[in-house]
């Protein structure tokens, strides 16, 4: 998502021509090599060229957008988090959509941190031109972030227990089913 816009972009908020080159090239790599424990896009090795860019100009936007991106995509959310967030300290306005809050919160709730998403989400509803499809999410993630805090604050005793062998086996099963006709699990 960040990429294409970025990618399509004449100027940078830097002017560090090394820093340029690195970012770029991150924009590339992944698509160039294979993680061989992911056996997908090479994100790391994109990462560890958005931290070179990064090391020469930490006020380079797009590179934390970027990173942020990939750290995504390899579930790492707390780095997601920091990138966004560095981001938005740098230039709070980089986005006619305001989208960076959108991932944001959806970062912030990966990791439990639903108050934060709730901010994240009130500013994104609050842009002026935001993603529709995007507004829609926002108030189930919203109801979602809300429903969190509150059972965090009233957790419920909850002792799920094996009622023998006709039914369970030993293995934690999650997905008990009623059949159709209502009389068998």
């Amino acid at each position: 998502f960040v990429s294409s816009i970025v990618h399509g972009q004449l100027r940078y908020s830097t002017s560090n021509k090394k820093a340029i080159k690195l970012f770029e090239q991150a924009q590339q790599v992944p698509n160039l090599t294979i993680d061989p424990y992911m056996r997908g896009p090479n994100f790391s090795e994109g990462l560890k060229l958005l931290s070179k860019a990064l090391e020469k100009d930490p006020n380079f936007w797009e590179a934390h957008l970027l990173a942020a991106q990939y750290e995504e995509y390899k579930r790492n959310f707390s780095a997601a988090v920091d990138h966004y967030e560095s981001a938005l300290r740098i230039n709070p306005h980089h986005s006619a959509t305001g989208s960076t809050y959108y991932y944001l919160a959806n970062s912030l709730m990966k990791i439990g941190e639903y108050s934060k998403a709730l901010k994240a989400i009130s500013i994104y509803q609050q842009q002026r031109n935001p993603n529709q499809d995007f507004i829609n999410a926002t108030y189930a993630m919203r109801a979602s972030c809300e429903f969190a805090i509150e059972s965090k604050k009233n957790p419920k005793k909850f002792n799920p227990q094996n009622i023998g062998p006709g039914i369970n086996t030993k293995d934690p099963e999650y997905f008990p089913t009623i059949t159709v006709d209502g009389k068998t699990i």
